[in-house]
């Protein structure tokens, strides 16, 4: 038969130790082959960039470049043929070879064309020079920037109709023809979305009242004319037309007065539904590493 241990009292406790352990971690040391990886990563892009160049500059008698000319435009082509699953490939290789004429284009312009004989022709050249080295850079950039987009999905919508806010489209004009107005307000009536969960505003700042009480007959006329079209206007397609008294702040004066002024409801129920889902469609494509510091747009 065993004796149960008594339970220890205070006196019986020993010291705590004054000394910590050490609970710093050495940061893991990177493997030896994916320094290698890198170092012969980083050495064949320089190895390229250095051959991209220099092919791009090399002299070619006119024959033989309008062979060059013609053999890569032959093969944007083929390349722009490629199947769908390979459109992303097919498009940075074409990317690539149309950056590789311009550039060839401008070395030839840089090195061989900038020849000048008296002052007025230089400043002409240089000026048309320094207009095509512009272009070409914004023509590079913007190949930056659509080399690799962002393929973003839509988040999901509640299933039900009745759980989506309610959305106000608002139009504010001004002095648009009237015919303008009209192409504007039938294409926000053809949005895909439930019609009793849709306000669409015409908010016209040309027929205010005090548009309408110009001193100016003509213009007082023309005032009243532009507010009763636009007002059948918005009765013919079922929509709302707003105006106001005087025209304060502009165009963004004539936003804020329909804020303070429209029925509009929020449903807060479904708008943090919605909301919820975006942030969460935002955080699944973020790493674990990203997710200390998360920036949205919204």
């Amino acid at each position: 038969m065993t004796k149960k241990r008594p339970d220890p009292q205070i006196g019986d406790l020993p010291e705590q130790s004054t000394v910590q352990p050490d609970t710093h971690e050495s940061p893991p040391r990177k493997n030896l082959g994916h320094r290698f990886a890198s170092i012969g990563l980083w050495g064949g892009a320089s190895l390229f960039v250095t051959t991209y160049i220099v092919a791009a500059s090399a002299f070619l008698s006119l024959n033989h470049q309008a062979i060059l000319g013609l053999s890569l435009l032959a093969v944007i082509f083929v390349a722009s043929k490629l199947p769908h699953r390979m459109h992303r490939f097919g498009k940075i290789f074409i990317m690539v070879l149309c950056c590789f004429l311009s550039l060839r284009y401008w070395i030839f312009r840089t090195t061989v064309t900038l020849t000048f004989v008296g002052p007025m022709d230089s400043v002409f050249a240089i000026l048309l020079y320094v207009a095509e080295t512009y272009g070409i850079m914004v023509y590079l950039l913007g190949m930056f920037v659509n080399v690799w987009p962002i393929t973003r999905k839509s988040p999901d919508l509640p299933e039900s109709p009745e759980d989506l806010p309610t959305i106000d489209v608002y139009i504010p004009t001004y002095n648009e023809p009237e015919d303008v107005v009209k192409v504007t307000a039938i294409a926000c009536t053809q949005m895909f979305y439930p019609s009793d969960r849709l306000n669409i505003y015409i908010l016209d700042d040309g027929g205010t009242v005090q548009k309408r009480n110009d001193p100016d007959p003509e213009k007082a006329a023309g005032a009243i004319h532009r507010a009763e079209t636009l007002k059948a206007l918005a009765g013919e397609l079922g929509i709302i037309y707003a105006t106001r008294d005087e025209n304060r702040h502009a165009k963004a004066g004539n936003i804020n007065e329909t804020f303070m002024s429209c029925e509009c409801q929020l449903d807060e129920e479904a708008f943090d539904q919605i909301w919820v889902r975006l942030l969460w469609n935002k955080v699944k494509q973020l790493s674990i590493e990203e997710l200390s510091i998360v920036g949205t747009g919204f």
